[in-house]
């Protein structure tokens, strides 16, 4: 038993170092133009919405970052910017992300395209999706699944990694035992010490009325609540959803 523990452990820590480096801060900024003590208009940037992304390699070698919608709903006030670890575990500032056509509000996921300056596709880990999900099959109840995130109430810089098991699906979204925290949302999701992921994670959406379960006790189908009233429980969007939208399931 001791010696499985152990293996369990390096393994997900293992994993862990290669992940980080995939995982990504999504920033919306806006820019405000107000009086310093001088009287003199300047221009100030603060943080109107924050999540989690991760980084893959798209068609024609390019990248691109995946997050949950609601993180850059509120582009349209601001610029989306990003920041992610190289390779050799530099941390990049990406300041030129759009969101791609392929996103899908509905869906609650973003596709955004971006071009790294003074960087090359090889110097960016990407993440990978496993054969089961480009076959259209899903997470079973009682699979153990980790996610990684930004928490906001953590450094953002550090990237966090949390726990928790499948606890129930409602034909399109897994329901999972385990709170994901603000910033995790658009989290990549893991499974059996693997780095390909099997999912995403979401905090709330911004249509809350779709989703079929209510995860906030008296408060039916009012998952924007879920901070206020924890549930202990999150949102995982299937990768097999995701990939419908690039047209590969």
């Amino acid at each position: 038993m001791e010696k499985k523990m152990v293996q369990e452990k390096s393994g997900w820590h293992a994993v862990y170092e290669e992940i980080k480096k995939t995982v990504a801060v999504v920033q919306v900024m806006k820019t405000v133009f107000v009086p310093n003590e001088k009287g003199e208009i300047v221009s100030r940037e603060y943080v109107i919405s924050q999540g989690t992304g991760f980084v893959y390699r798209g068609k024609g070698n390019t990248l691109g970052l995946i997050t949950a919608y609601h993180v850059v709903d509120s582009a349209r006030q601001g610029r989306i910017m990003a920041w992610t670890l190289t390779r050799k575990g530099e941390c990049v500032k990406i300041d030129n992300c759009k969101i791609s056509s392929f996103s899908n509000q509905q869906e609650d996921v973003a596709i955004l395209t971006f071009h790294p300056s003074g960087k090359s596709v090889e110097d960016f880990e990407t993440v990978g999706f496993p054969a089961e999900a480009f076959k259209g099959k899903i997470l079973r109840v009682g699979h153990e699944v980790v996610w990684c995130g930004y928490p906001t109430a953590v450094n953002p810089f550090v990237p966090i990694l949390q726990k928790g098991m499948i606890a129930g699906y409602d034909g399109t979204r897994c329901i999972v035992d385990g709170m994901p925290n603000p910033g995790n949302s658009g989290g990549p999701v893991f499974y059996n010490y693997s780095k390909q992921i099997v999912g995403m994670i979401v905090a709330y959406a911004p249509q809350p009325s779709n989703y079929k379960l209510a995860l906030v006790e008296g408060e039916e189908n009012k998952v924007v609540h879920i901070f206020a009233n924890p549930s202990g429980l999150g949102v995982v969007i299937p990768a097999t959803r995701i990939l419908k939208l690039f047209g590969l399931t």
